[in-house]
């Protein structure tokens, strides 16, 4: 903020018509309306409330917002003995040297500075892991069986004819044989495979920005 110089922001109610300027009585909390009477009032009364008054309302403002070319102070010392209060008022203004001109207040500037800065960081991890199982189960089941049969047949016949010692005889034989071999194989296989993999990859993203605006006013 800065000094506001408009009457009324230091004396409530201050108006003016061009001629005349009228304040209320009650702006200055020091003075009664017997003190004010234009024909038996008190000036000193009437100085010291508007001086009172200029001080109270000076000394609450902030200070960036208080004047430059015009300074108060207040100083006041006690008198035990004569039970008084003495109050001493400095008041200071900057004048032109010609023309007593009040001079002007330098002009302000405000400056605002704001700064915003983002920082963004990701991170991923990837792994690969191939990972394989393969199950292989073979069954296999033989059957055999084996037959053998064998037969022989034999018959002999026996002839004697003539006379003496000459004898004949006649032998007949057969002899039949059967193999039989059968053989049955049944086999099972079974393949289970199993692949597997898992992957796990990193990764690291940073982003770092940075804003700065500054603003200057200037009353």
């Amino acid at each position: 903020m800065a000094f506001d110089q408009t009457p009324t922001t230091w004396l409530a109610n201050w108006s003016e018509d061009g001629t005349d300027i009228t304040v209320p009585i009650a702006t200055f909390p020091e003075l009664t309306a017997a003190e004010a009477d234009a024909a038996s009032g008190d000036i000193r009364k009437i100085v010291f409330a508007f001086v009172e008054k200029l001080w109270t309302e000076y000394n609450s403002t902030a200070t960036t917002d208080i004047p430059t070319k015009w300074t108060m102070t207040k100083m006041a010392t006690a008198d035990a003995k004569r039970n008084v209060l003495k109050s001493t008022y400095t008041l200071k203004f900057e004048t032109n040297i010609q023309t007593q001109e009040v001079v002007n207040e330098p002009s302000s500037t405000a400056t605002a500075t704001a700064t915003a800065t983002a920082t963004a960081t990701a991170t991923a991890t990837a792994t690969a892991t191939p990972s394989s199982t393969a199950t292989t189960t073979t069954s296999a089941s033989v059957s055999k069986s084996t037959s053998v049969s064998k037969s022989v047949t034999k018959s002999a016949t026996d002839t004697v004819s003539g006379t003496g010692t000459k004898e004949t005889q006649t032998d007949t034989a057969t002899d039949t044989a059967t193999a039989t071999d059968t053989a049955t194989r049944t086999g099972t296989q079974t393949v289970t495979a199993t692949a597997t993999a898992s992957s796990t990859s990193t990764s690291t993203a940073t982003a770092t920005s940075t804003a700065t605006a500054t603003a200057t006013a200037t009353s």
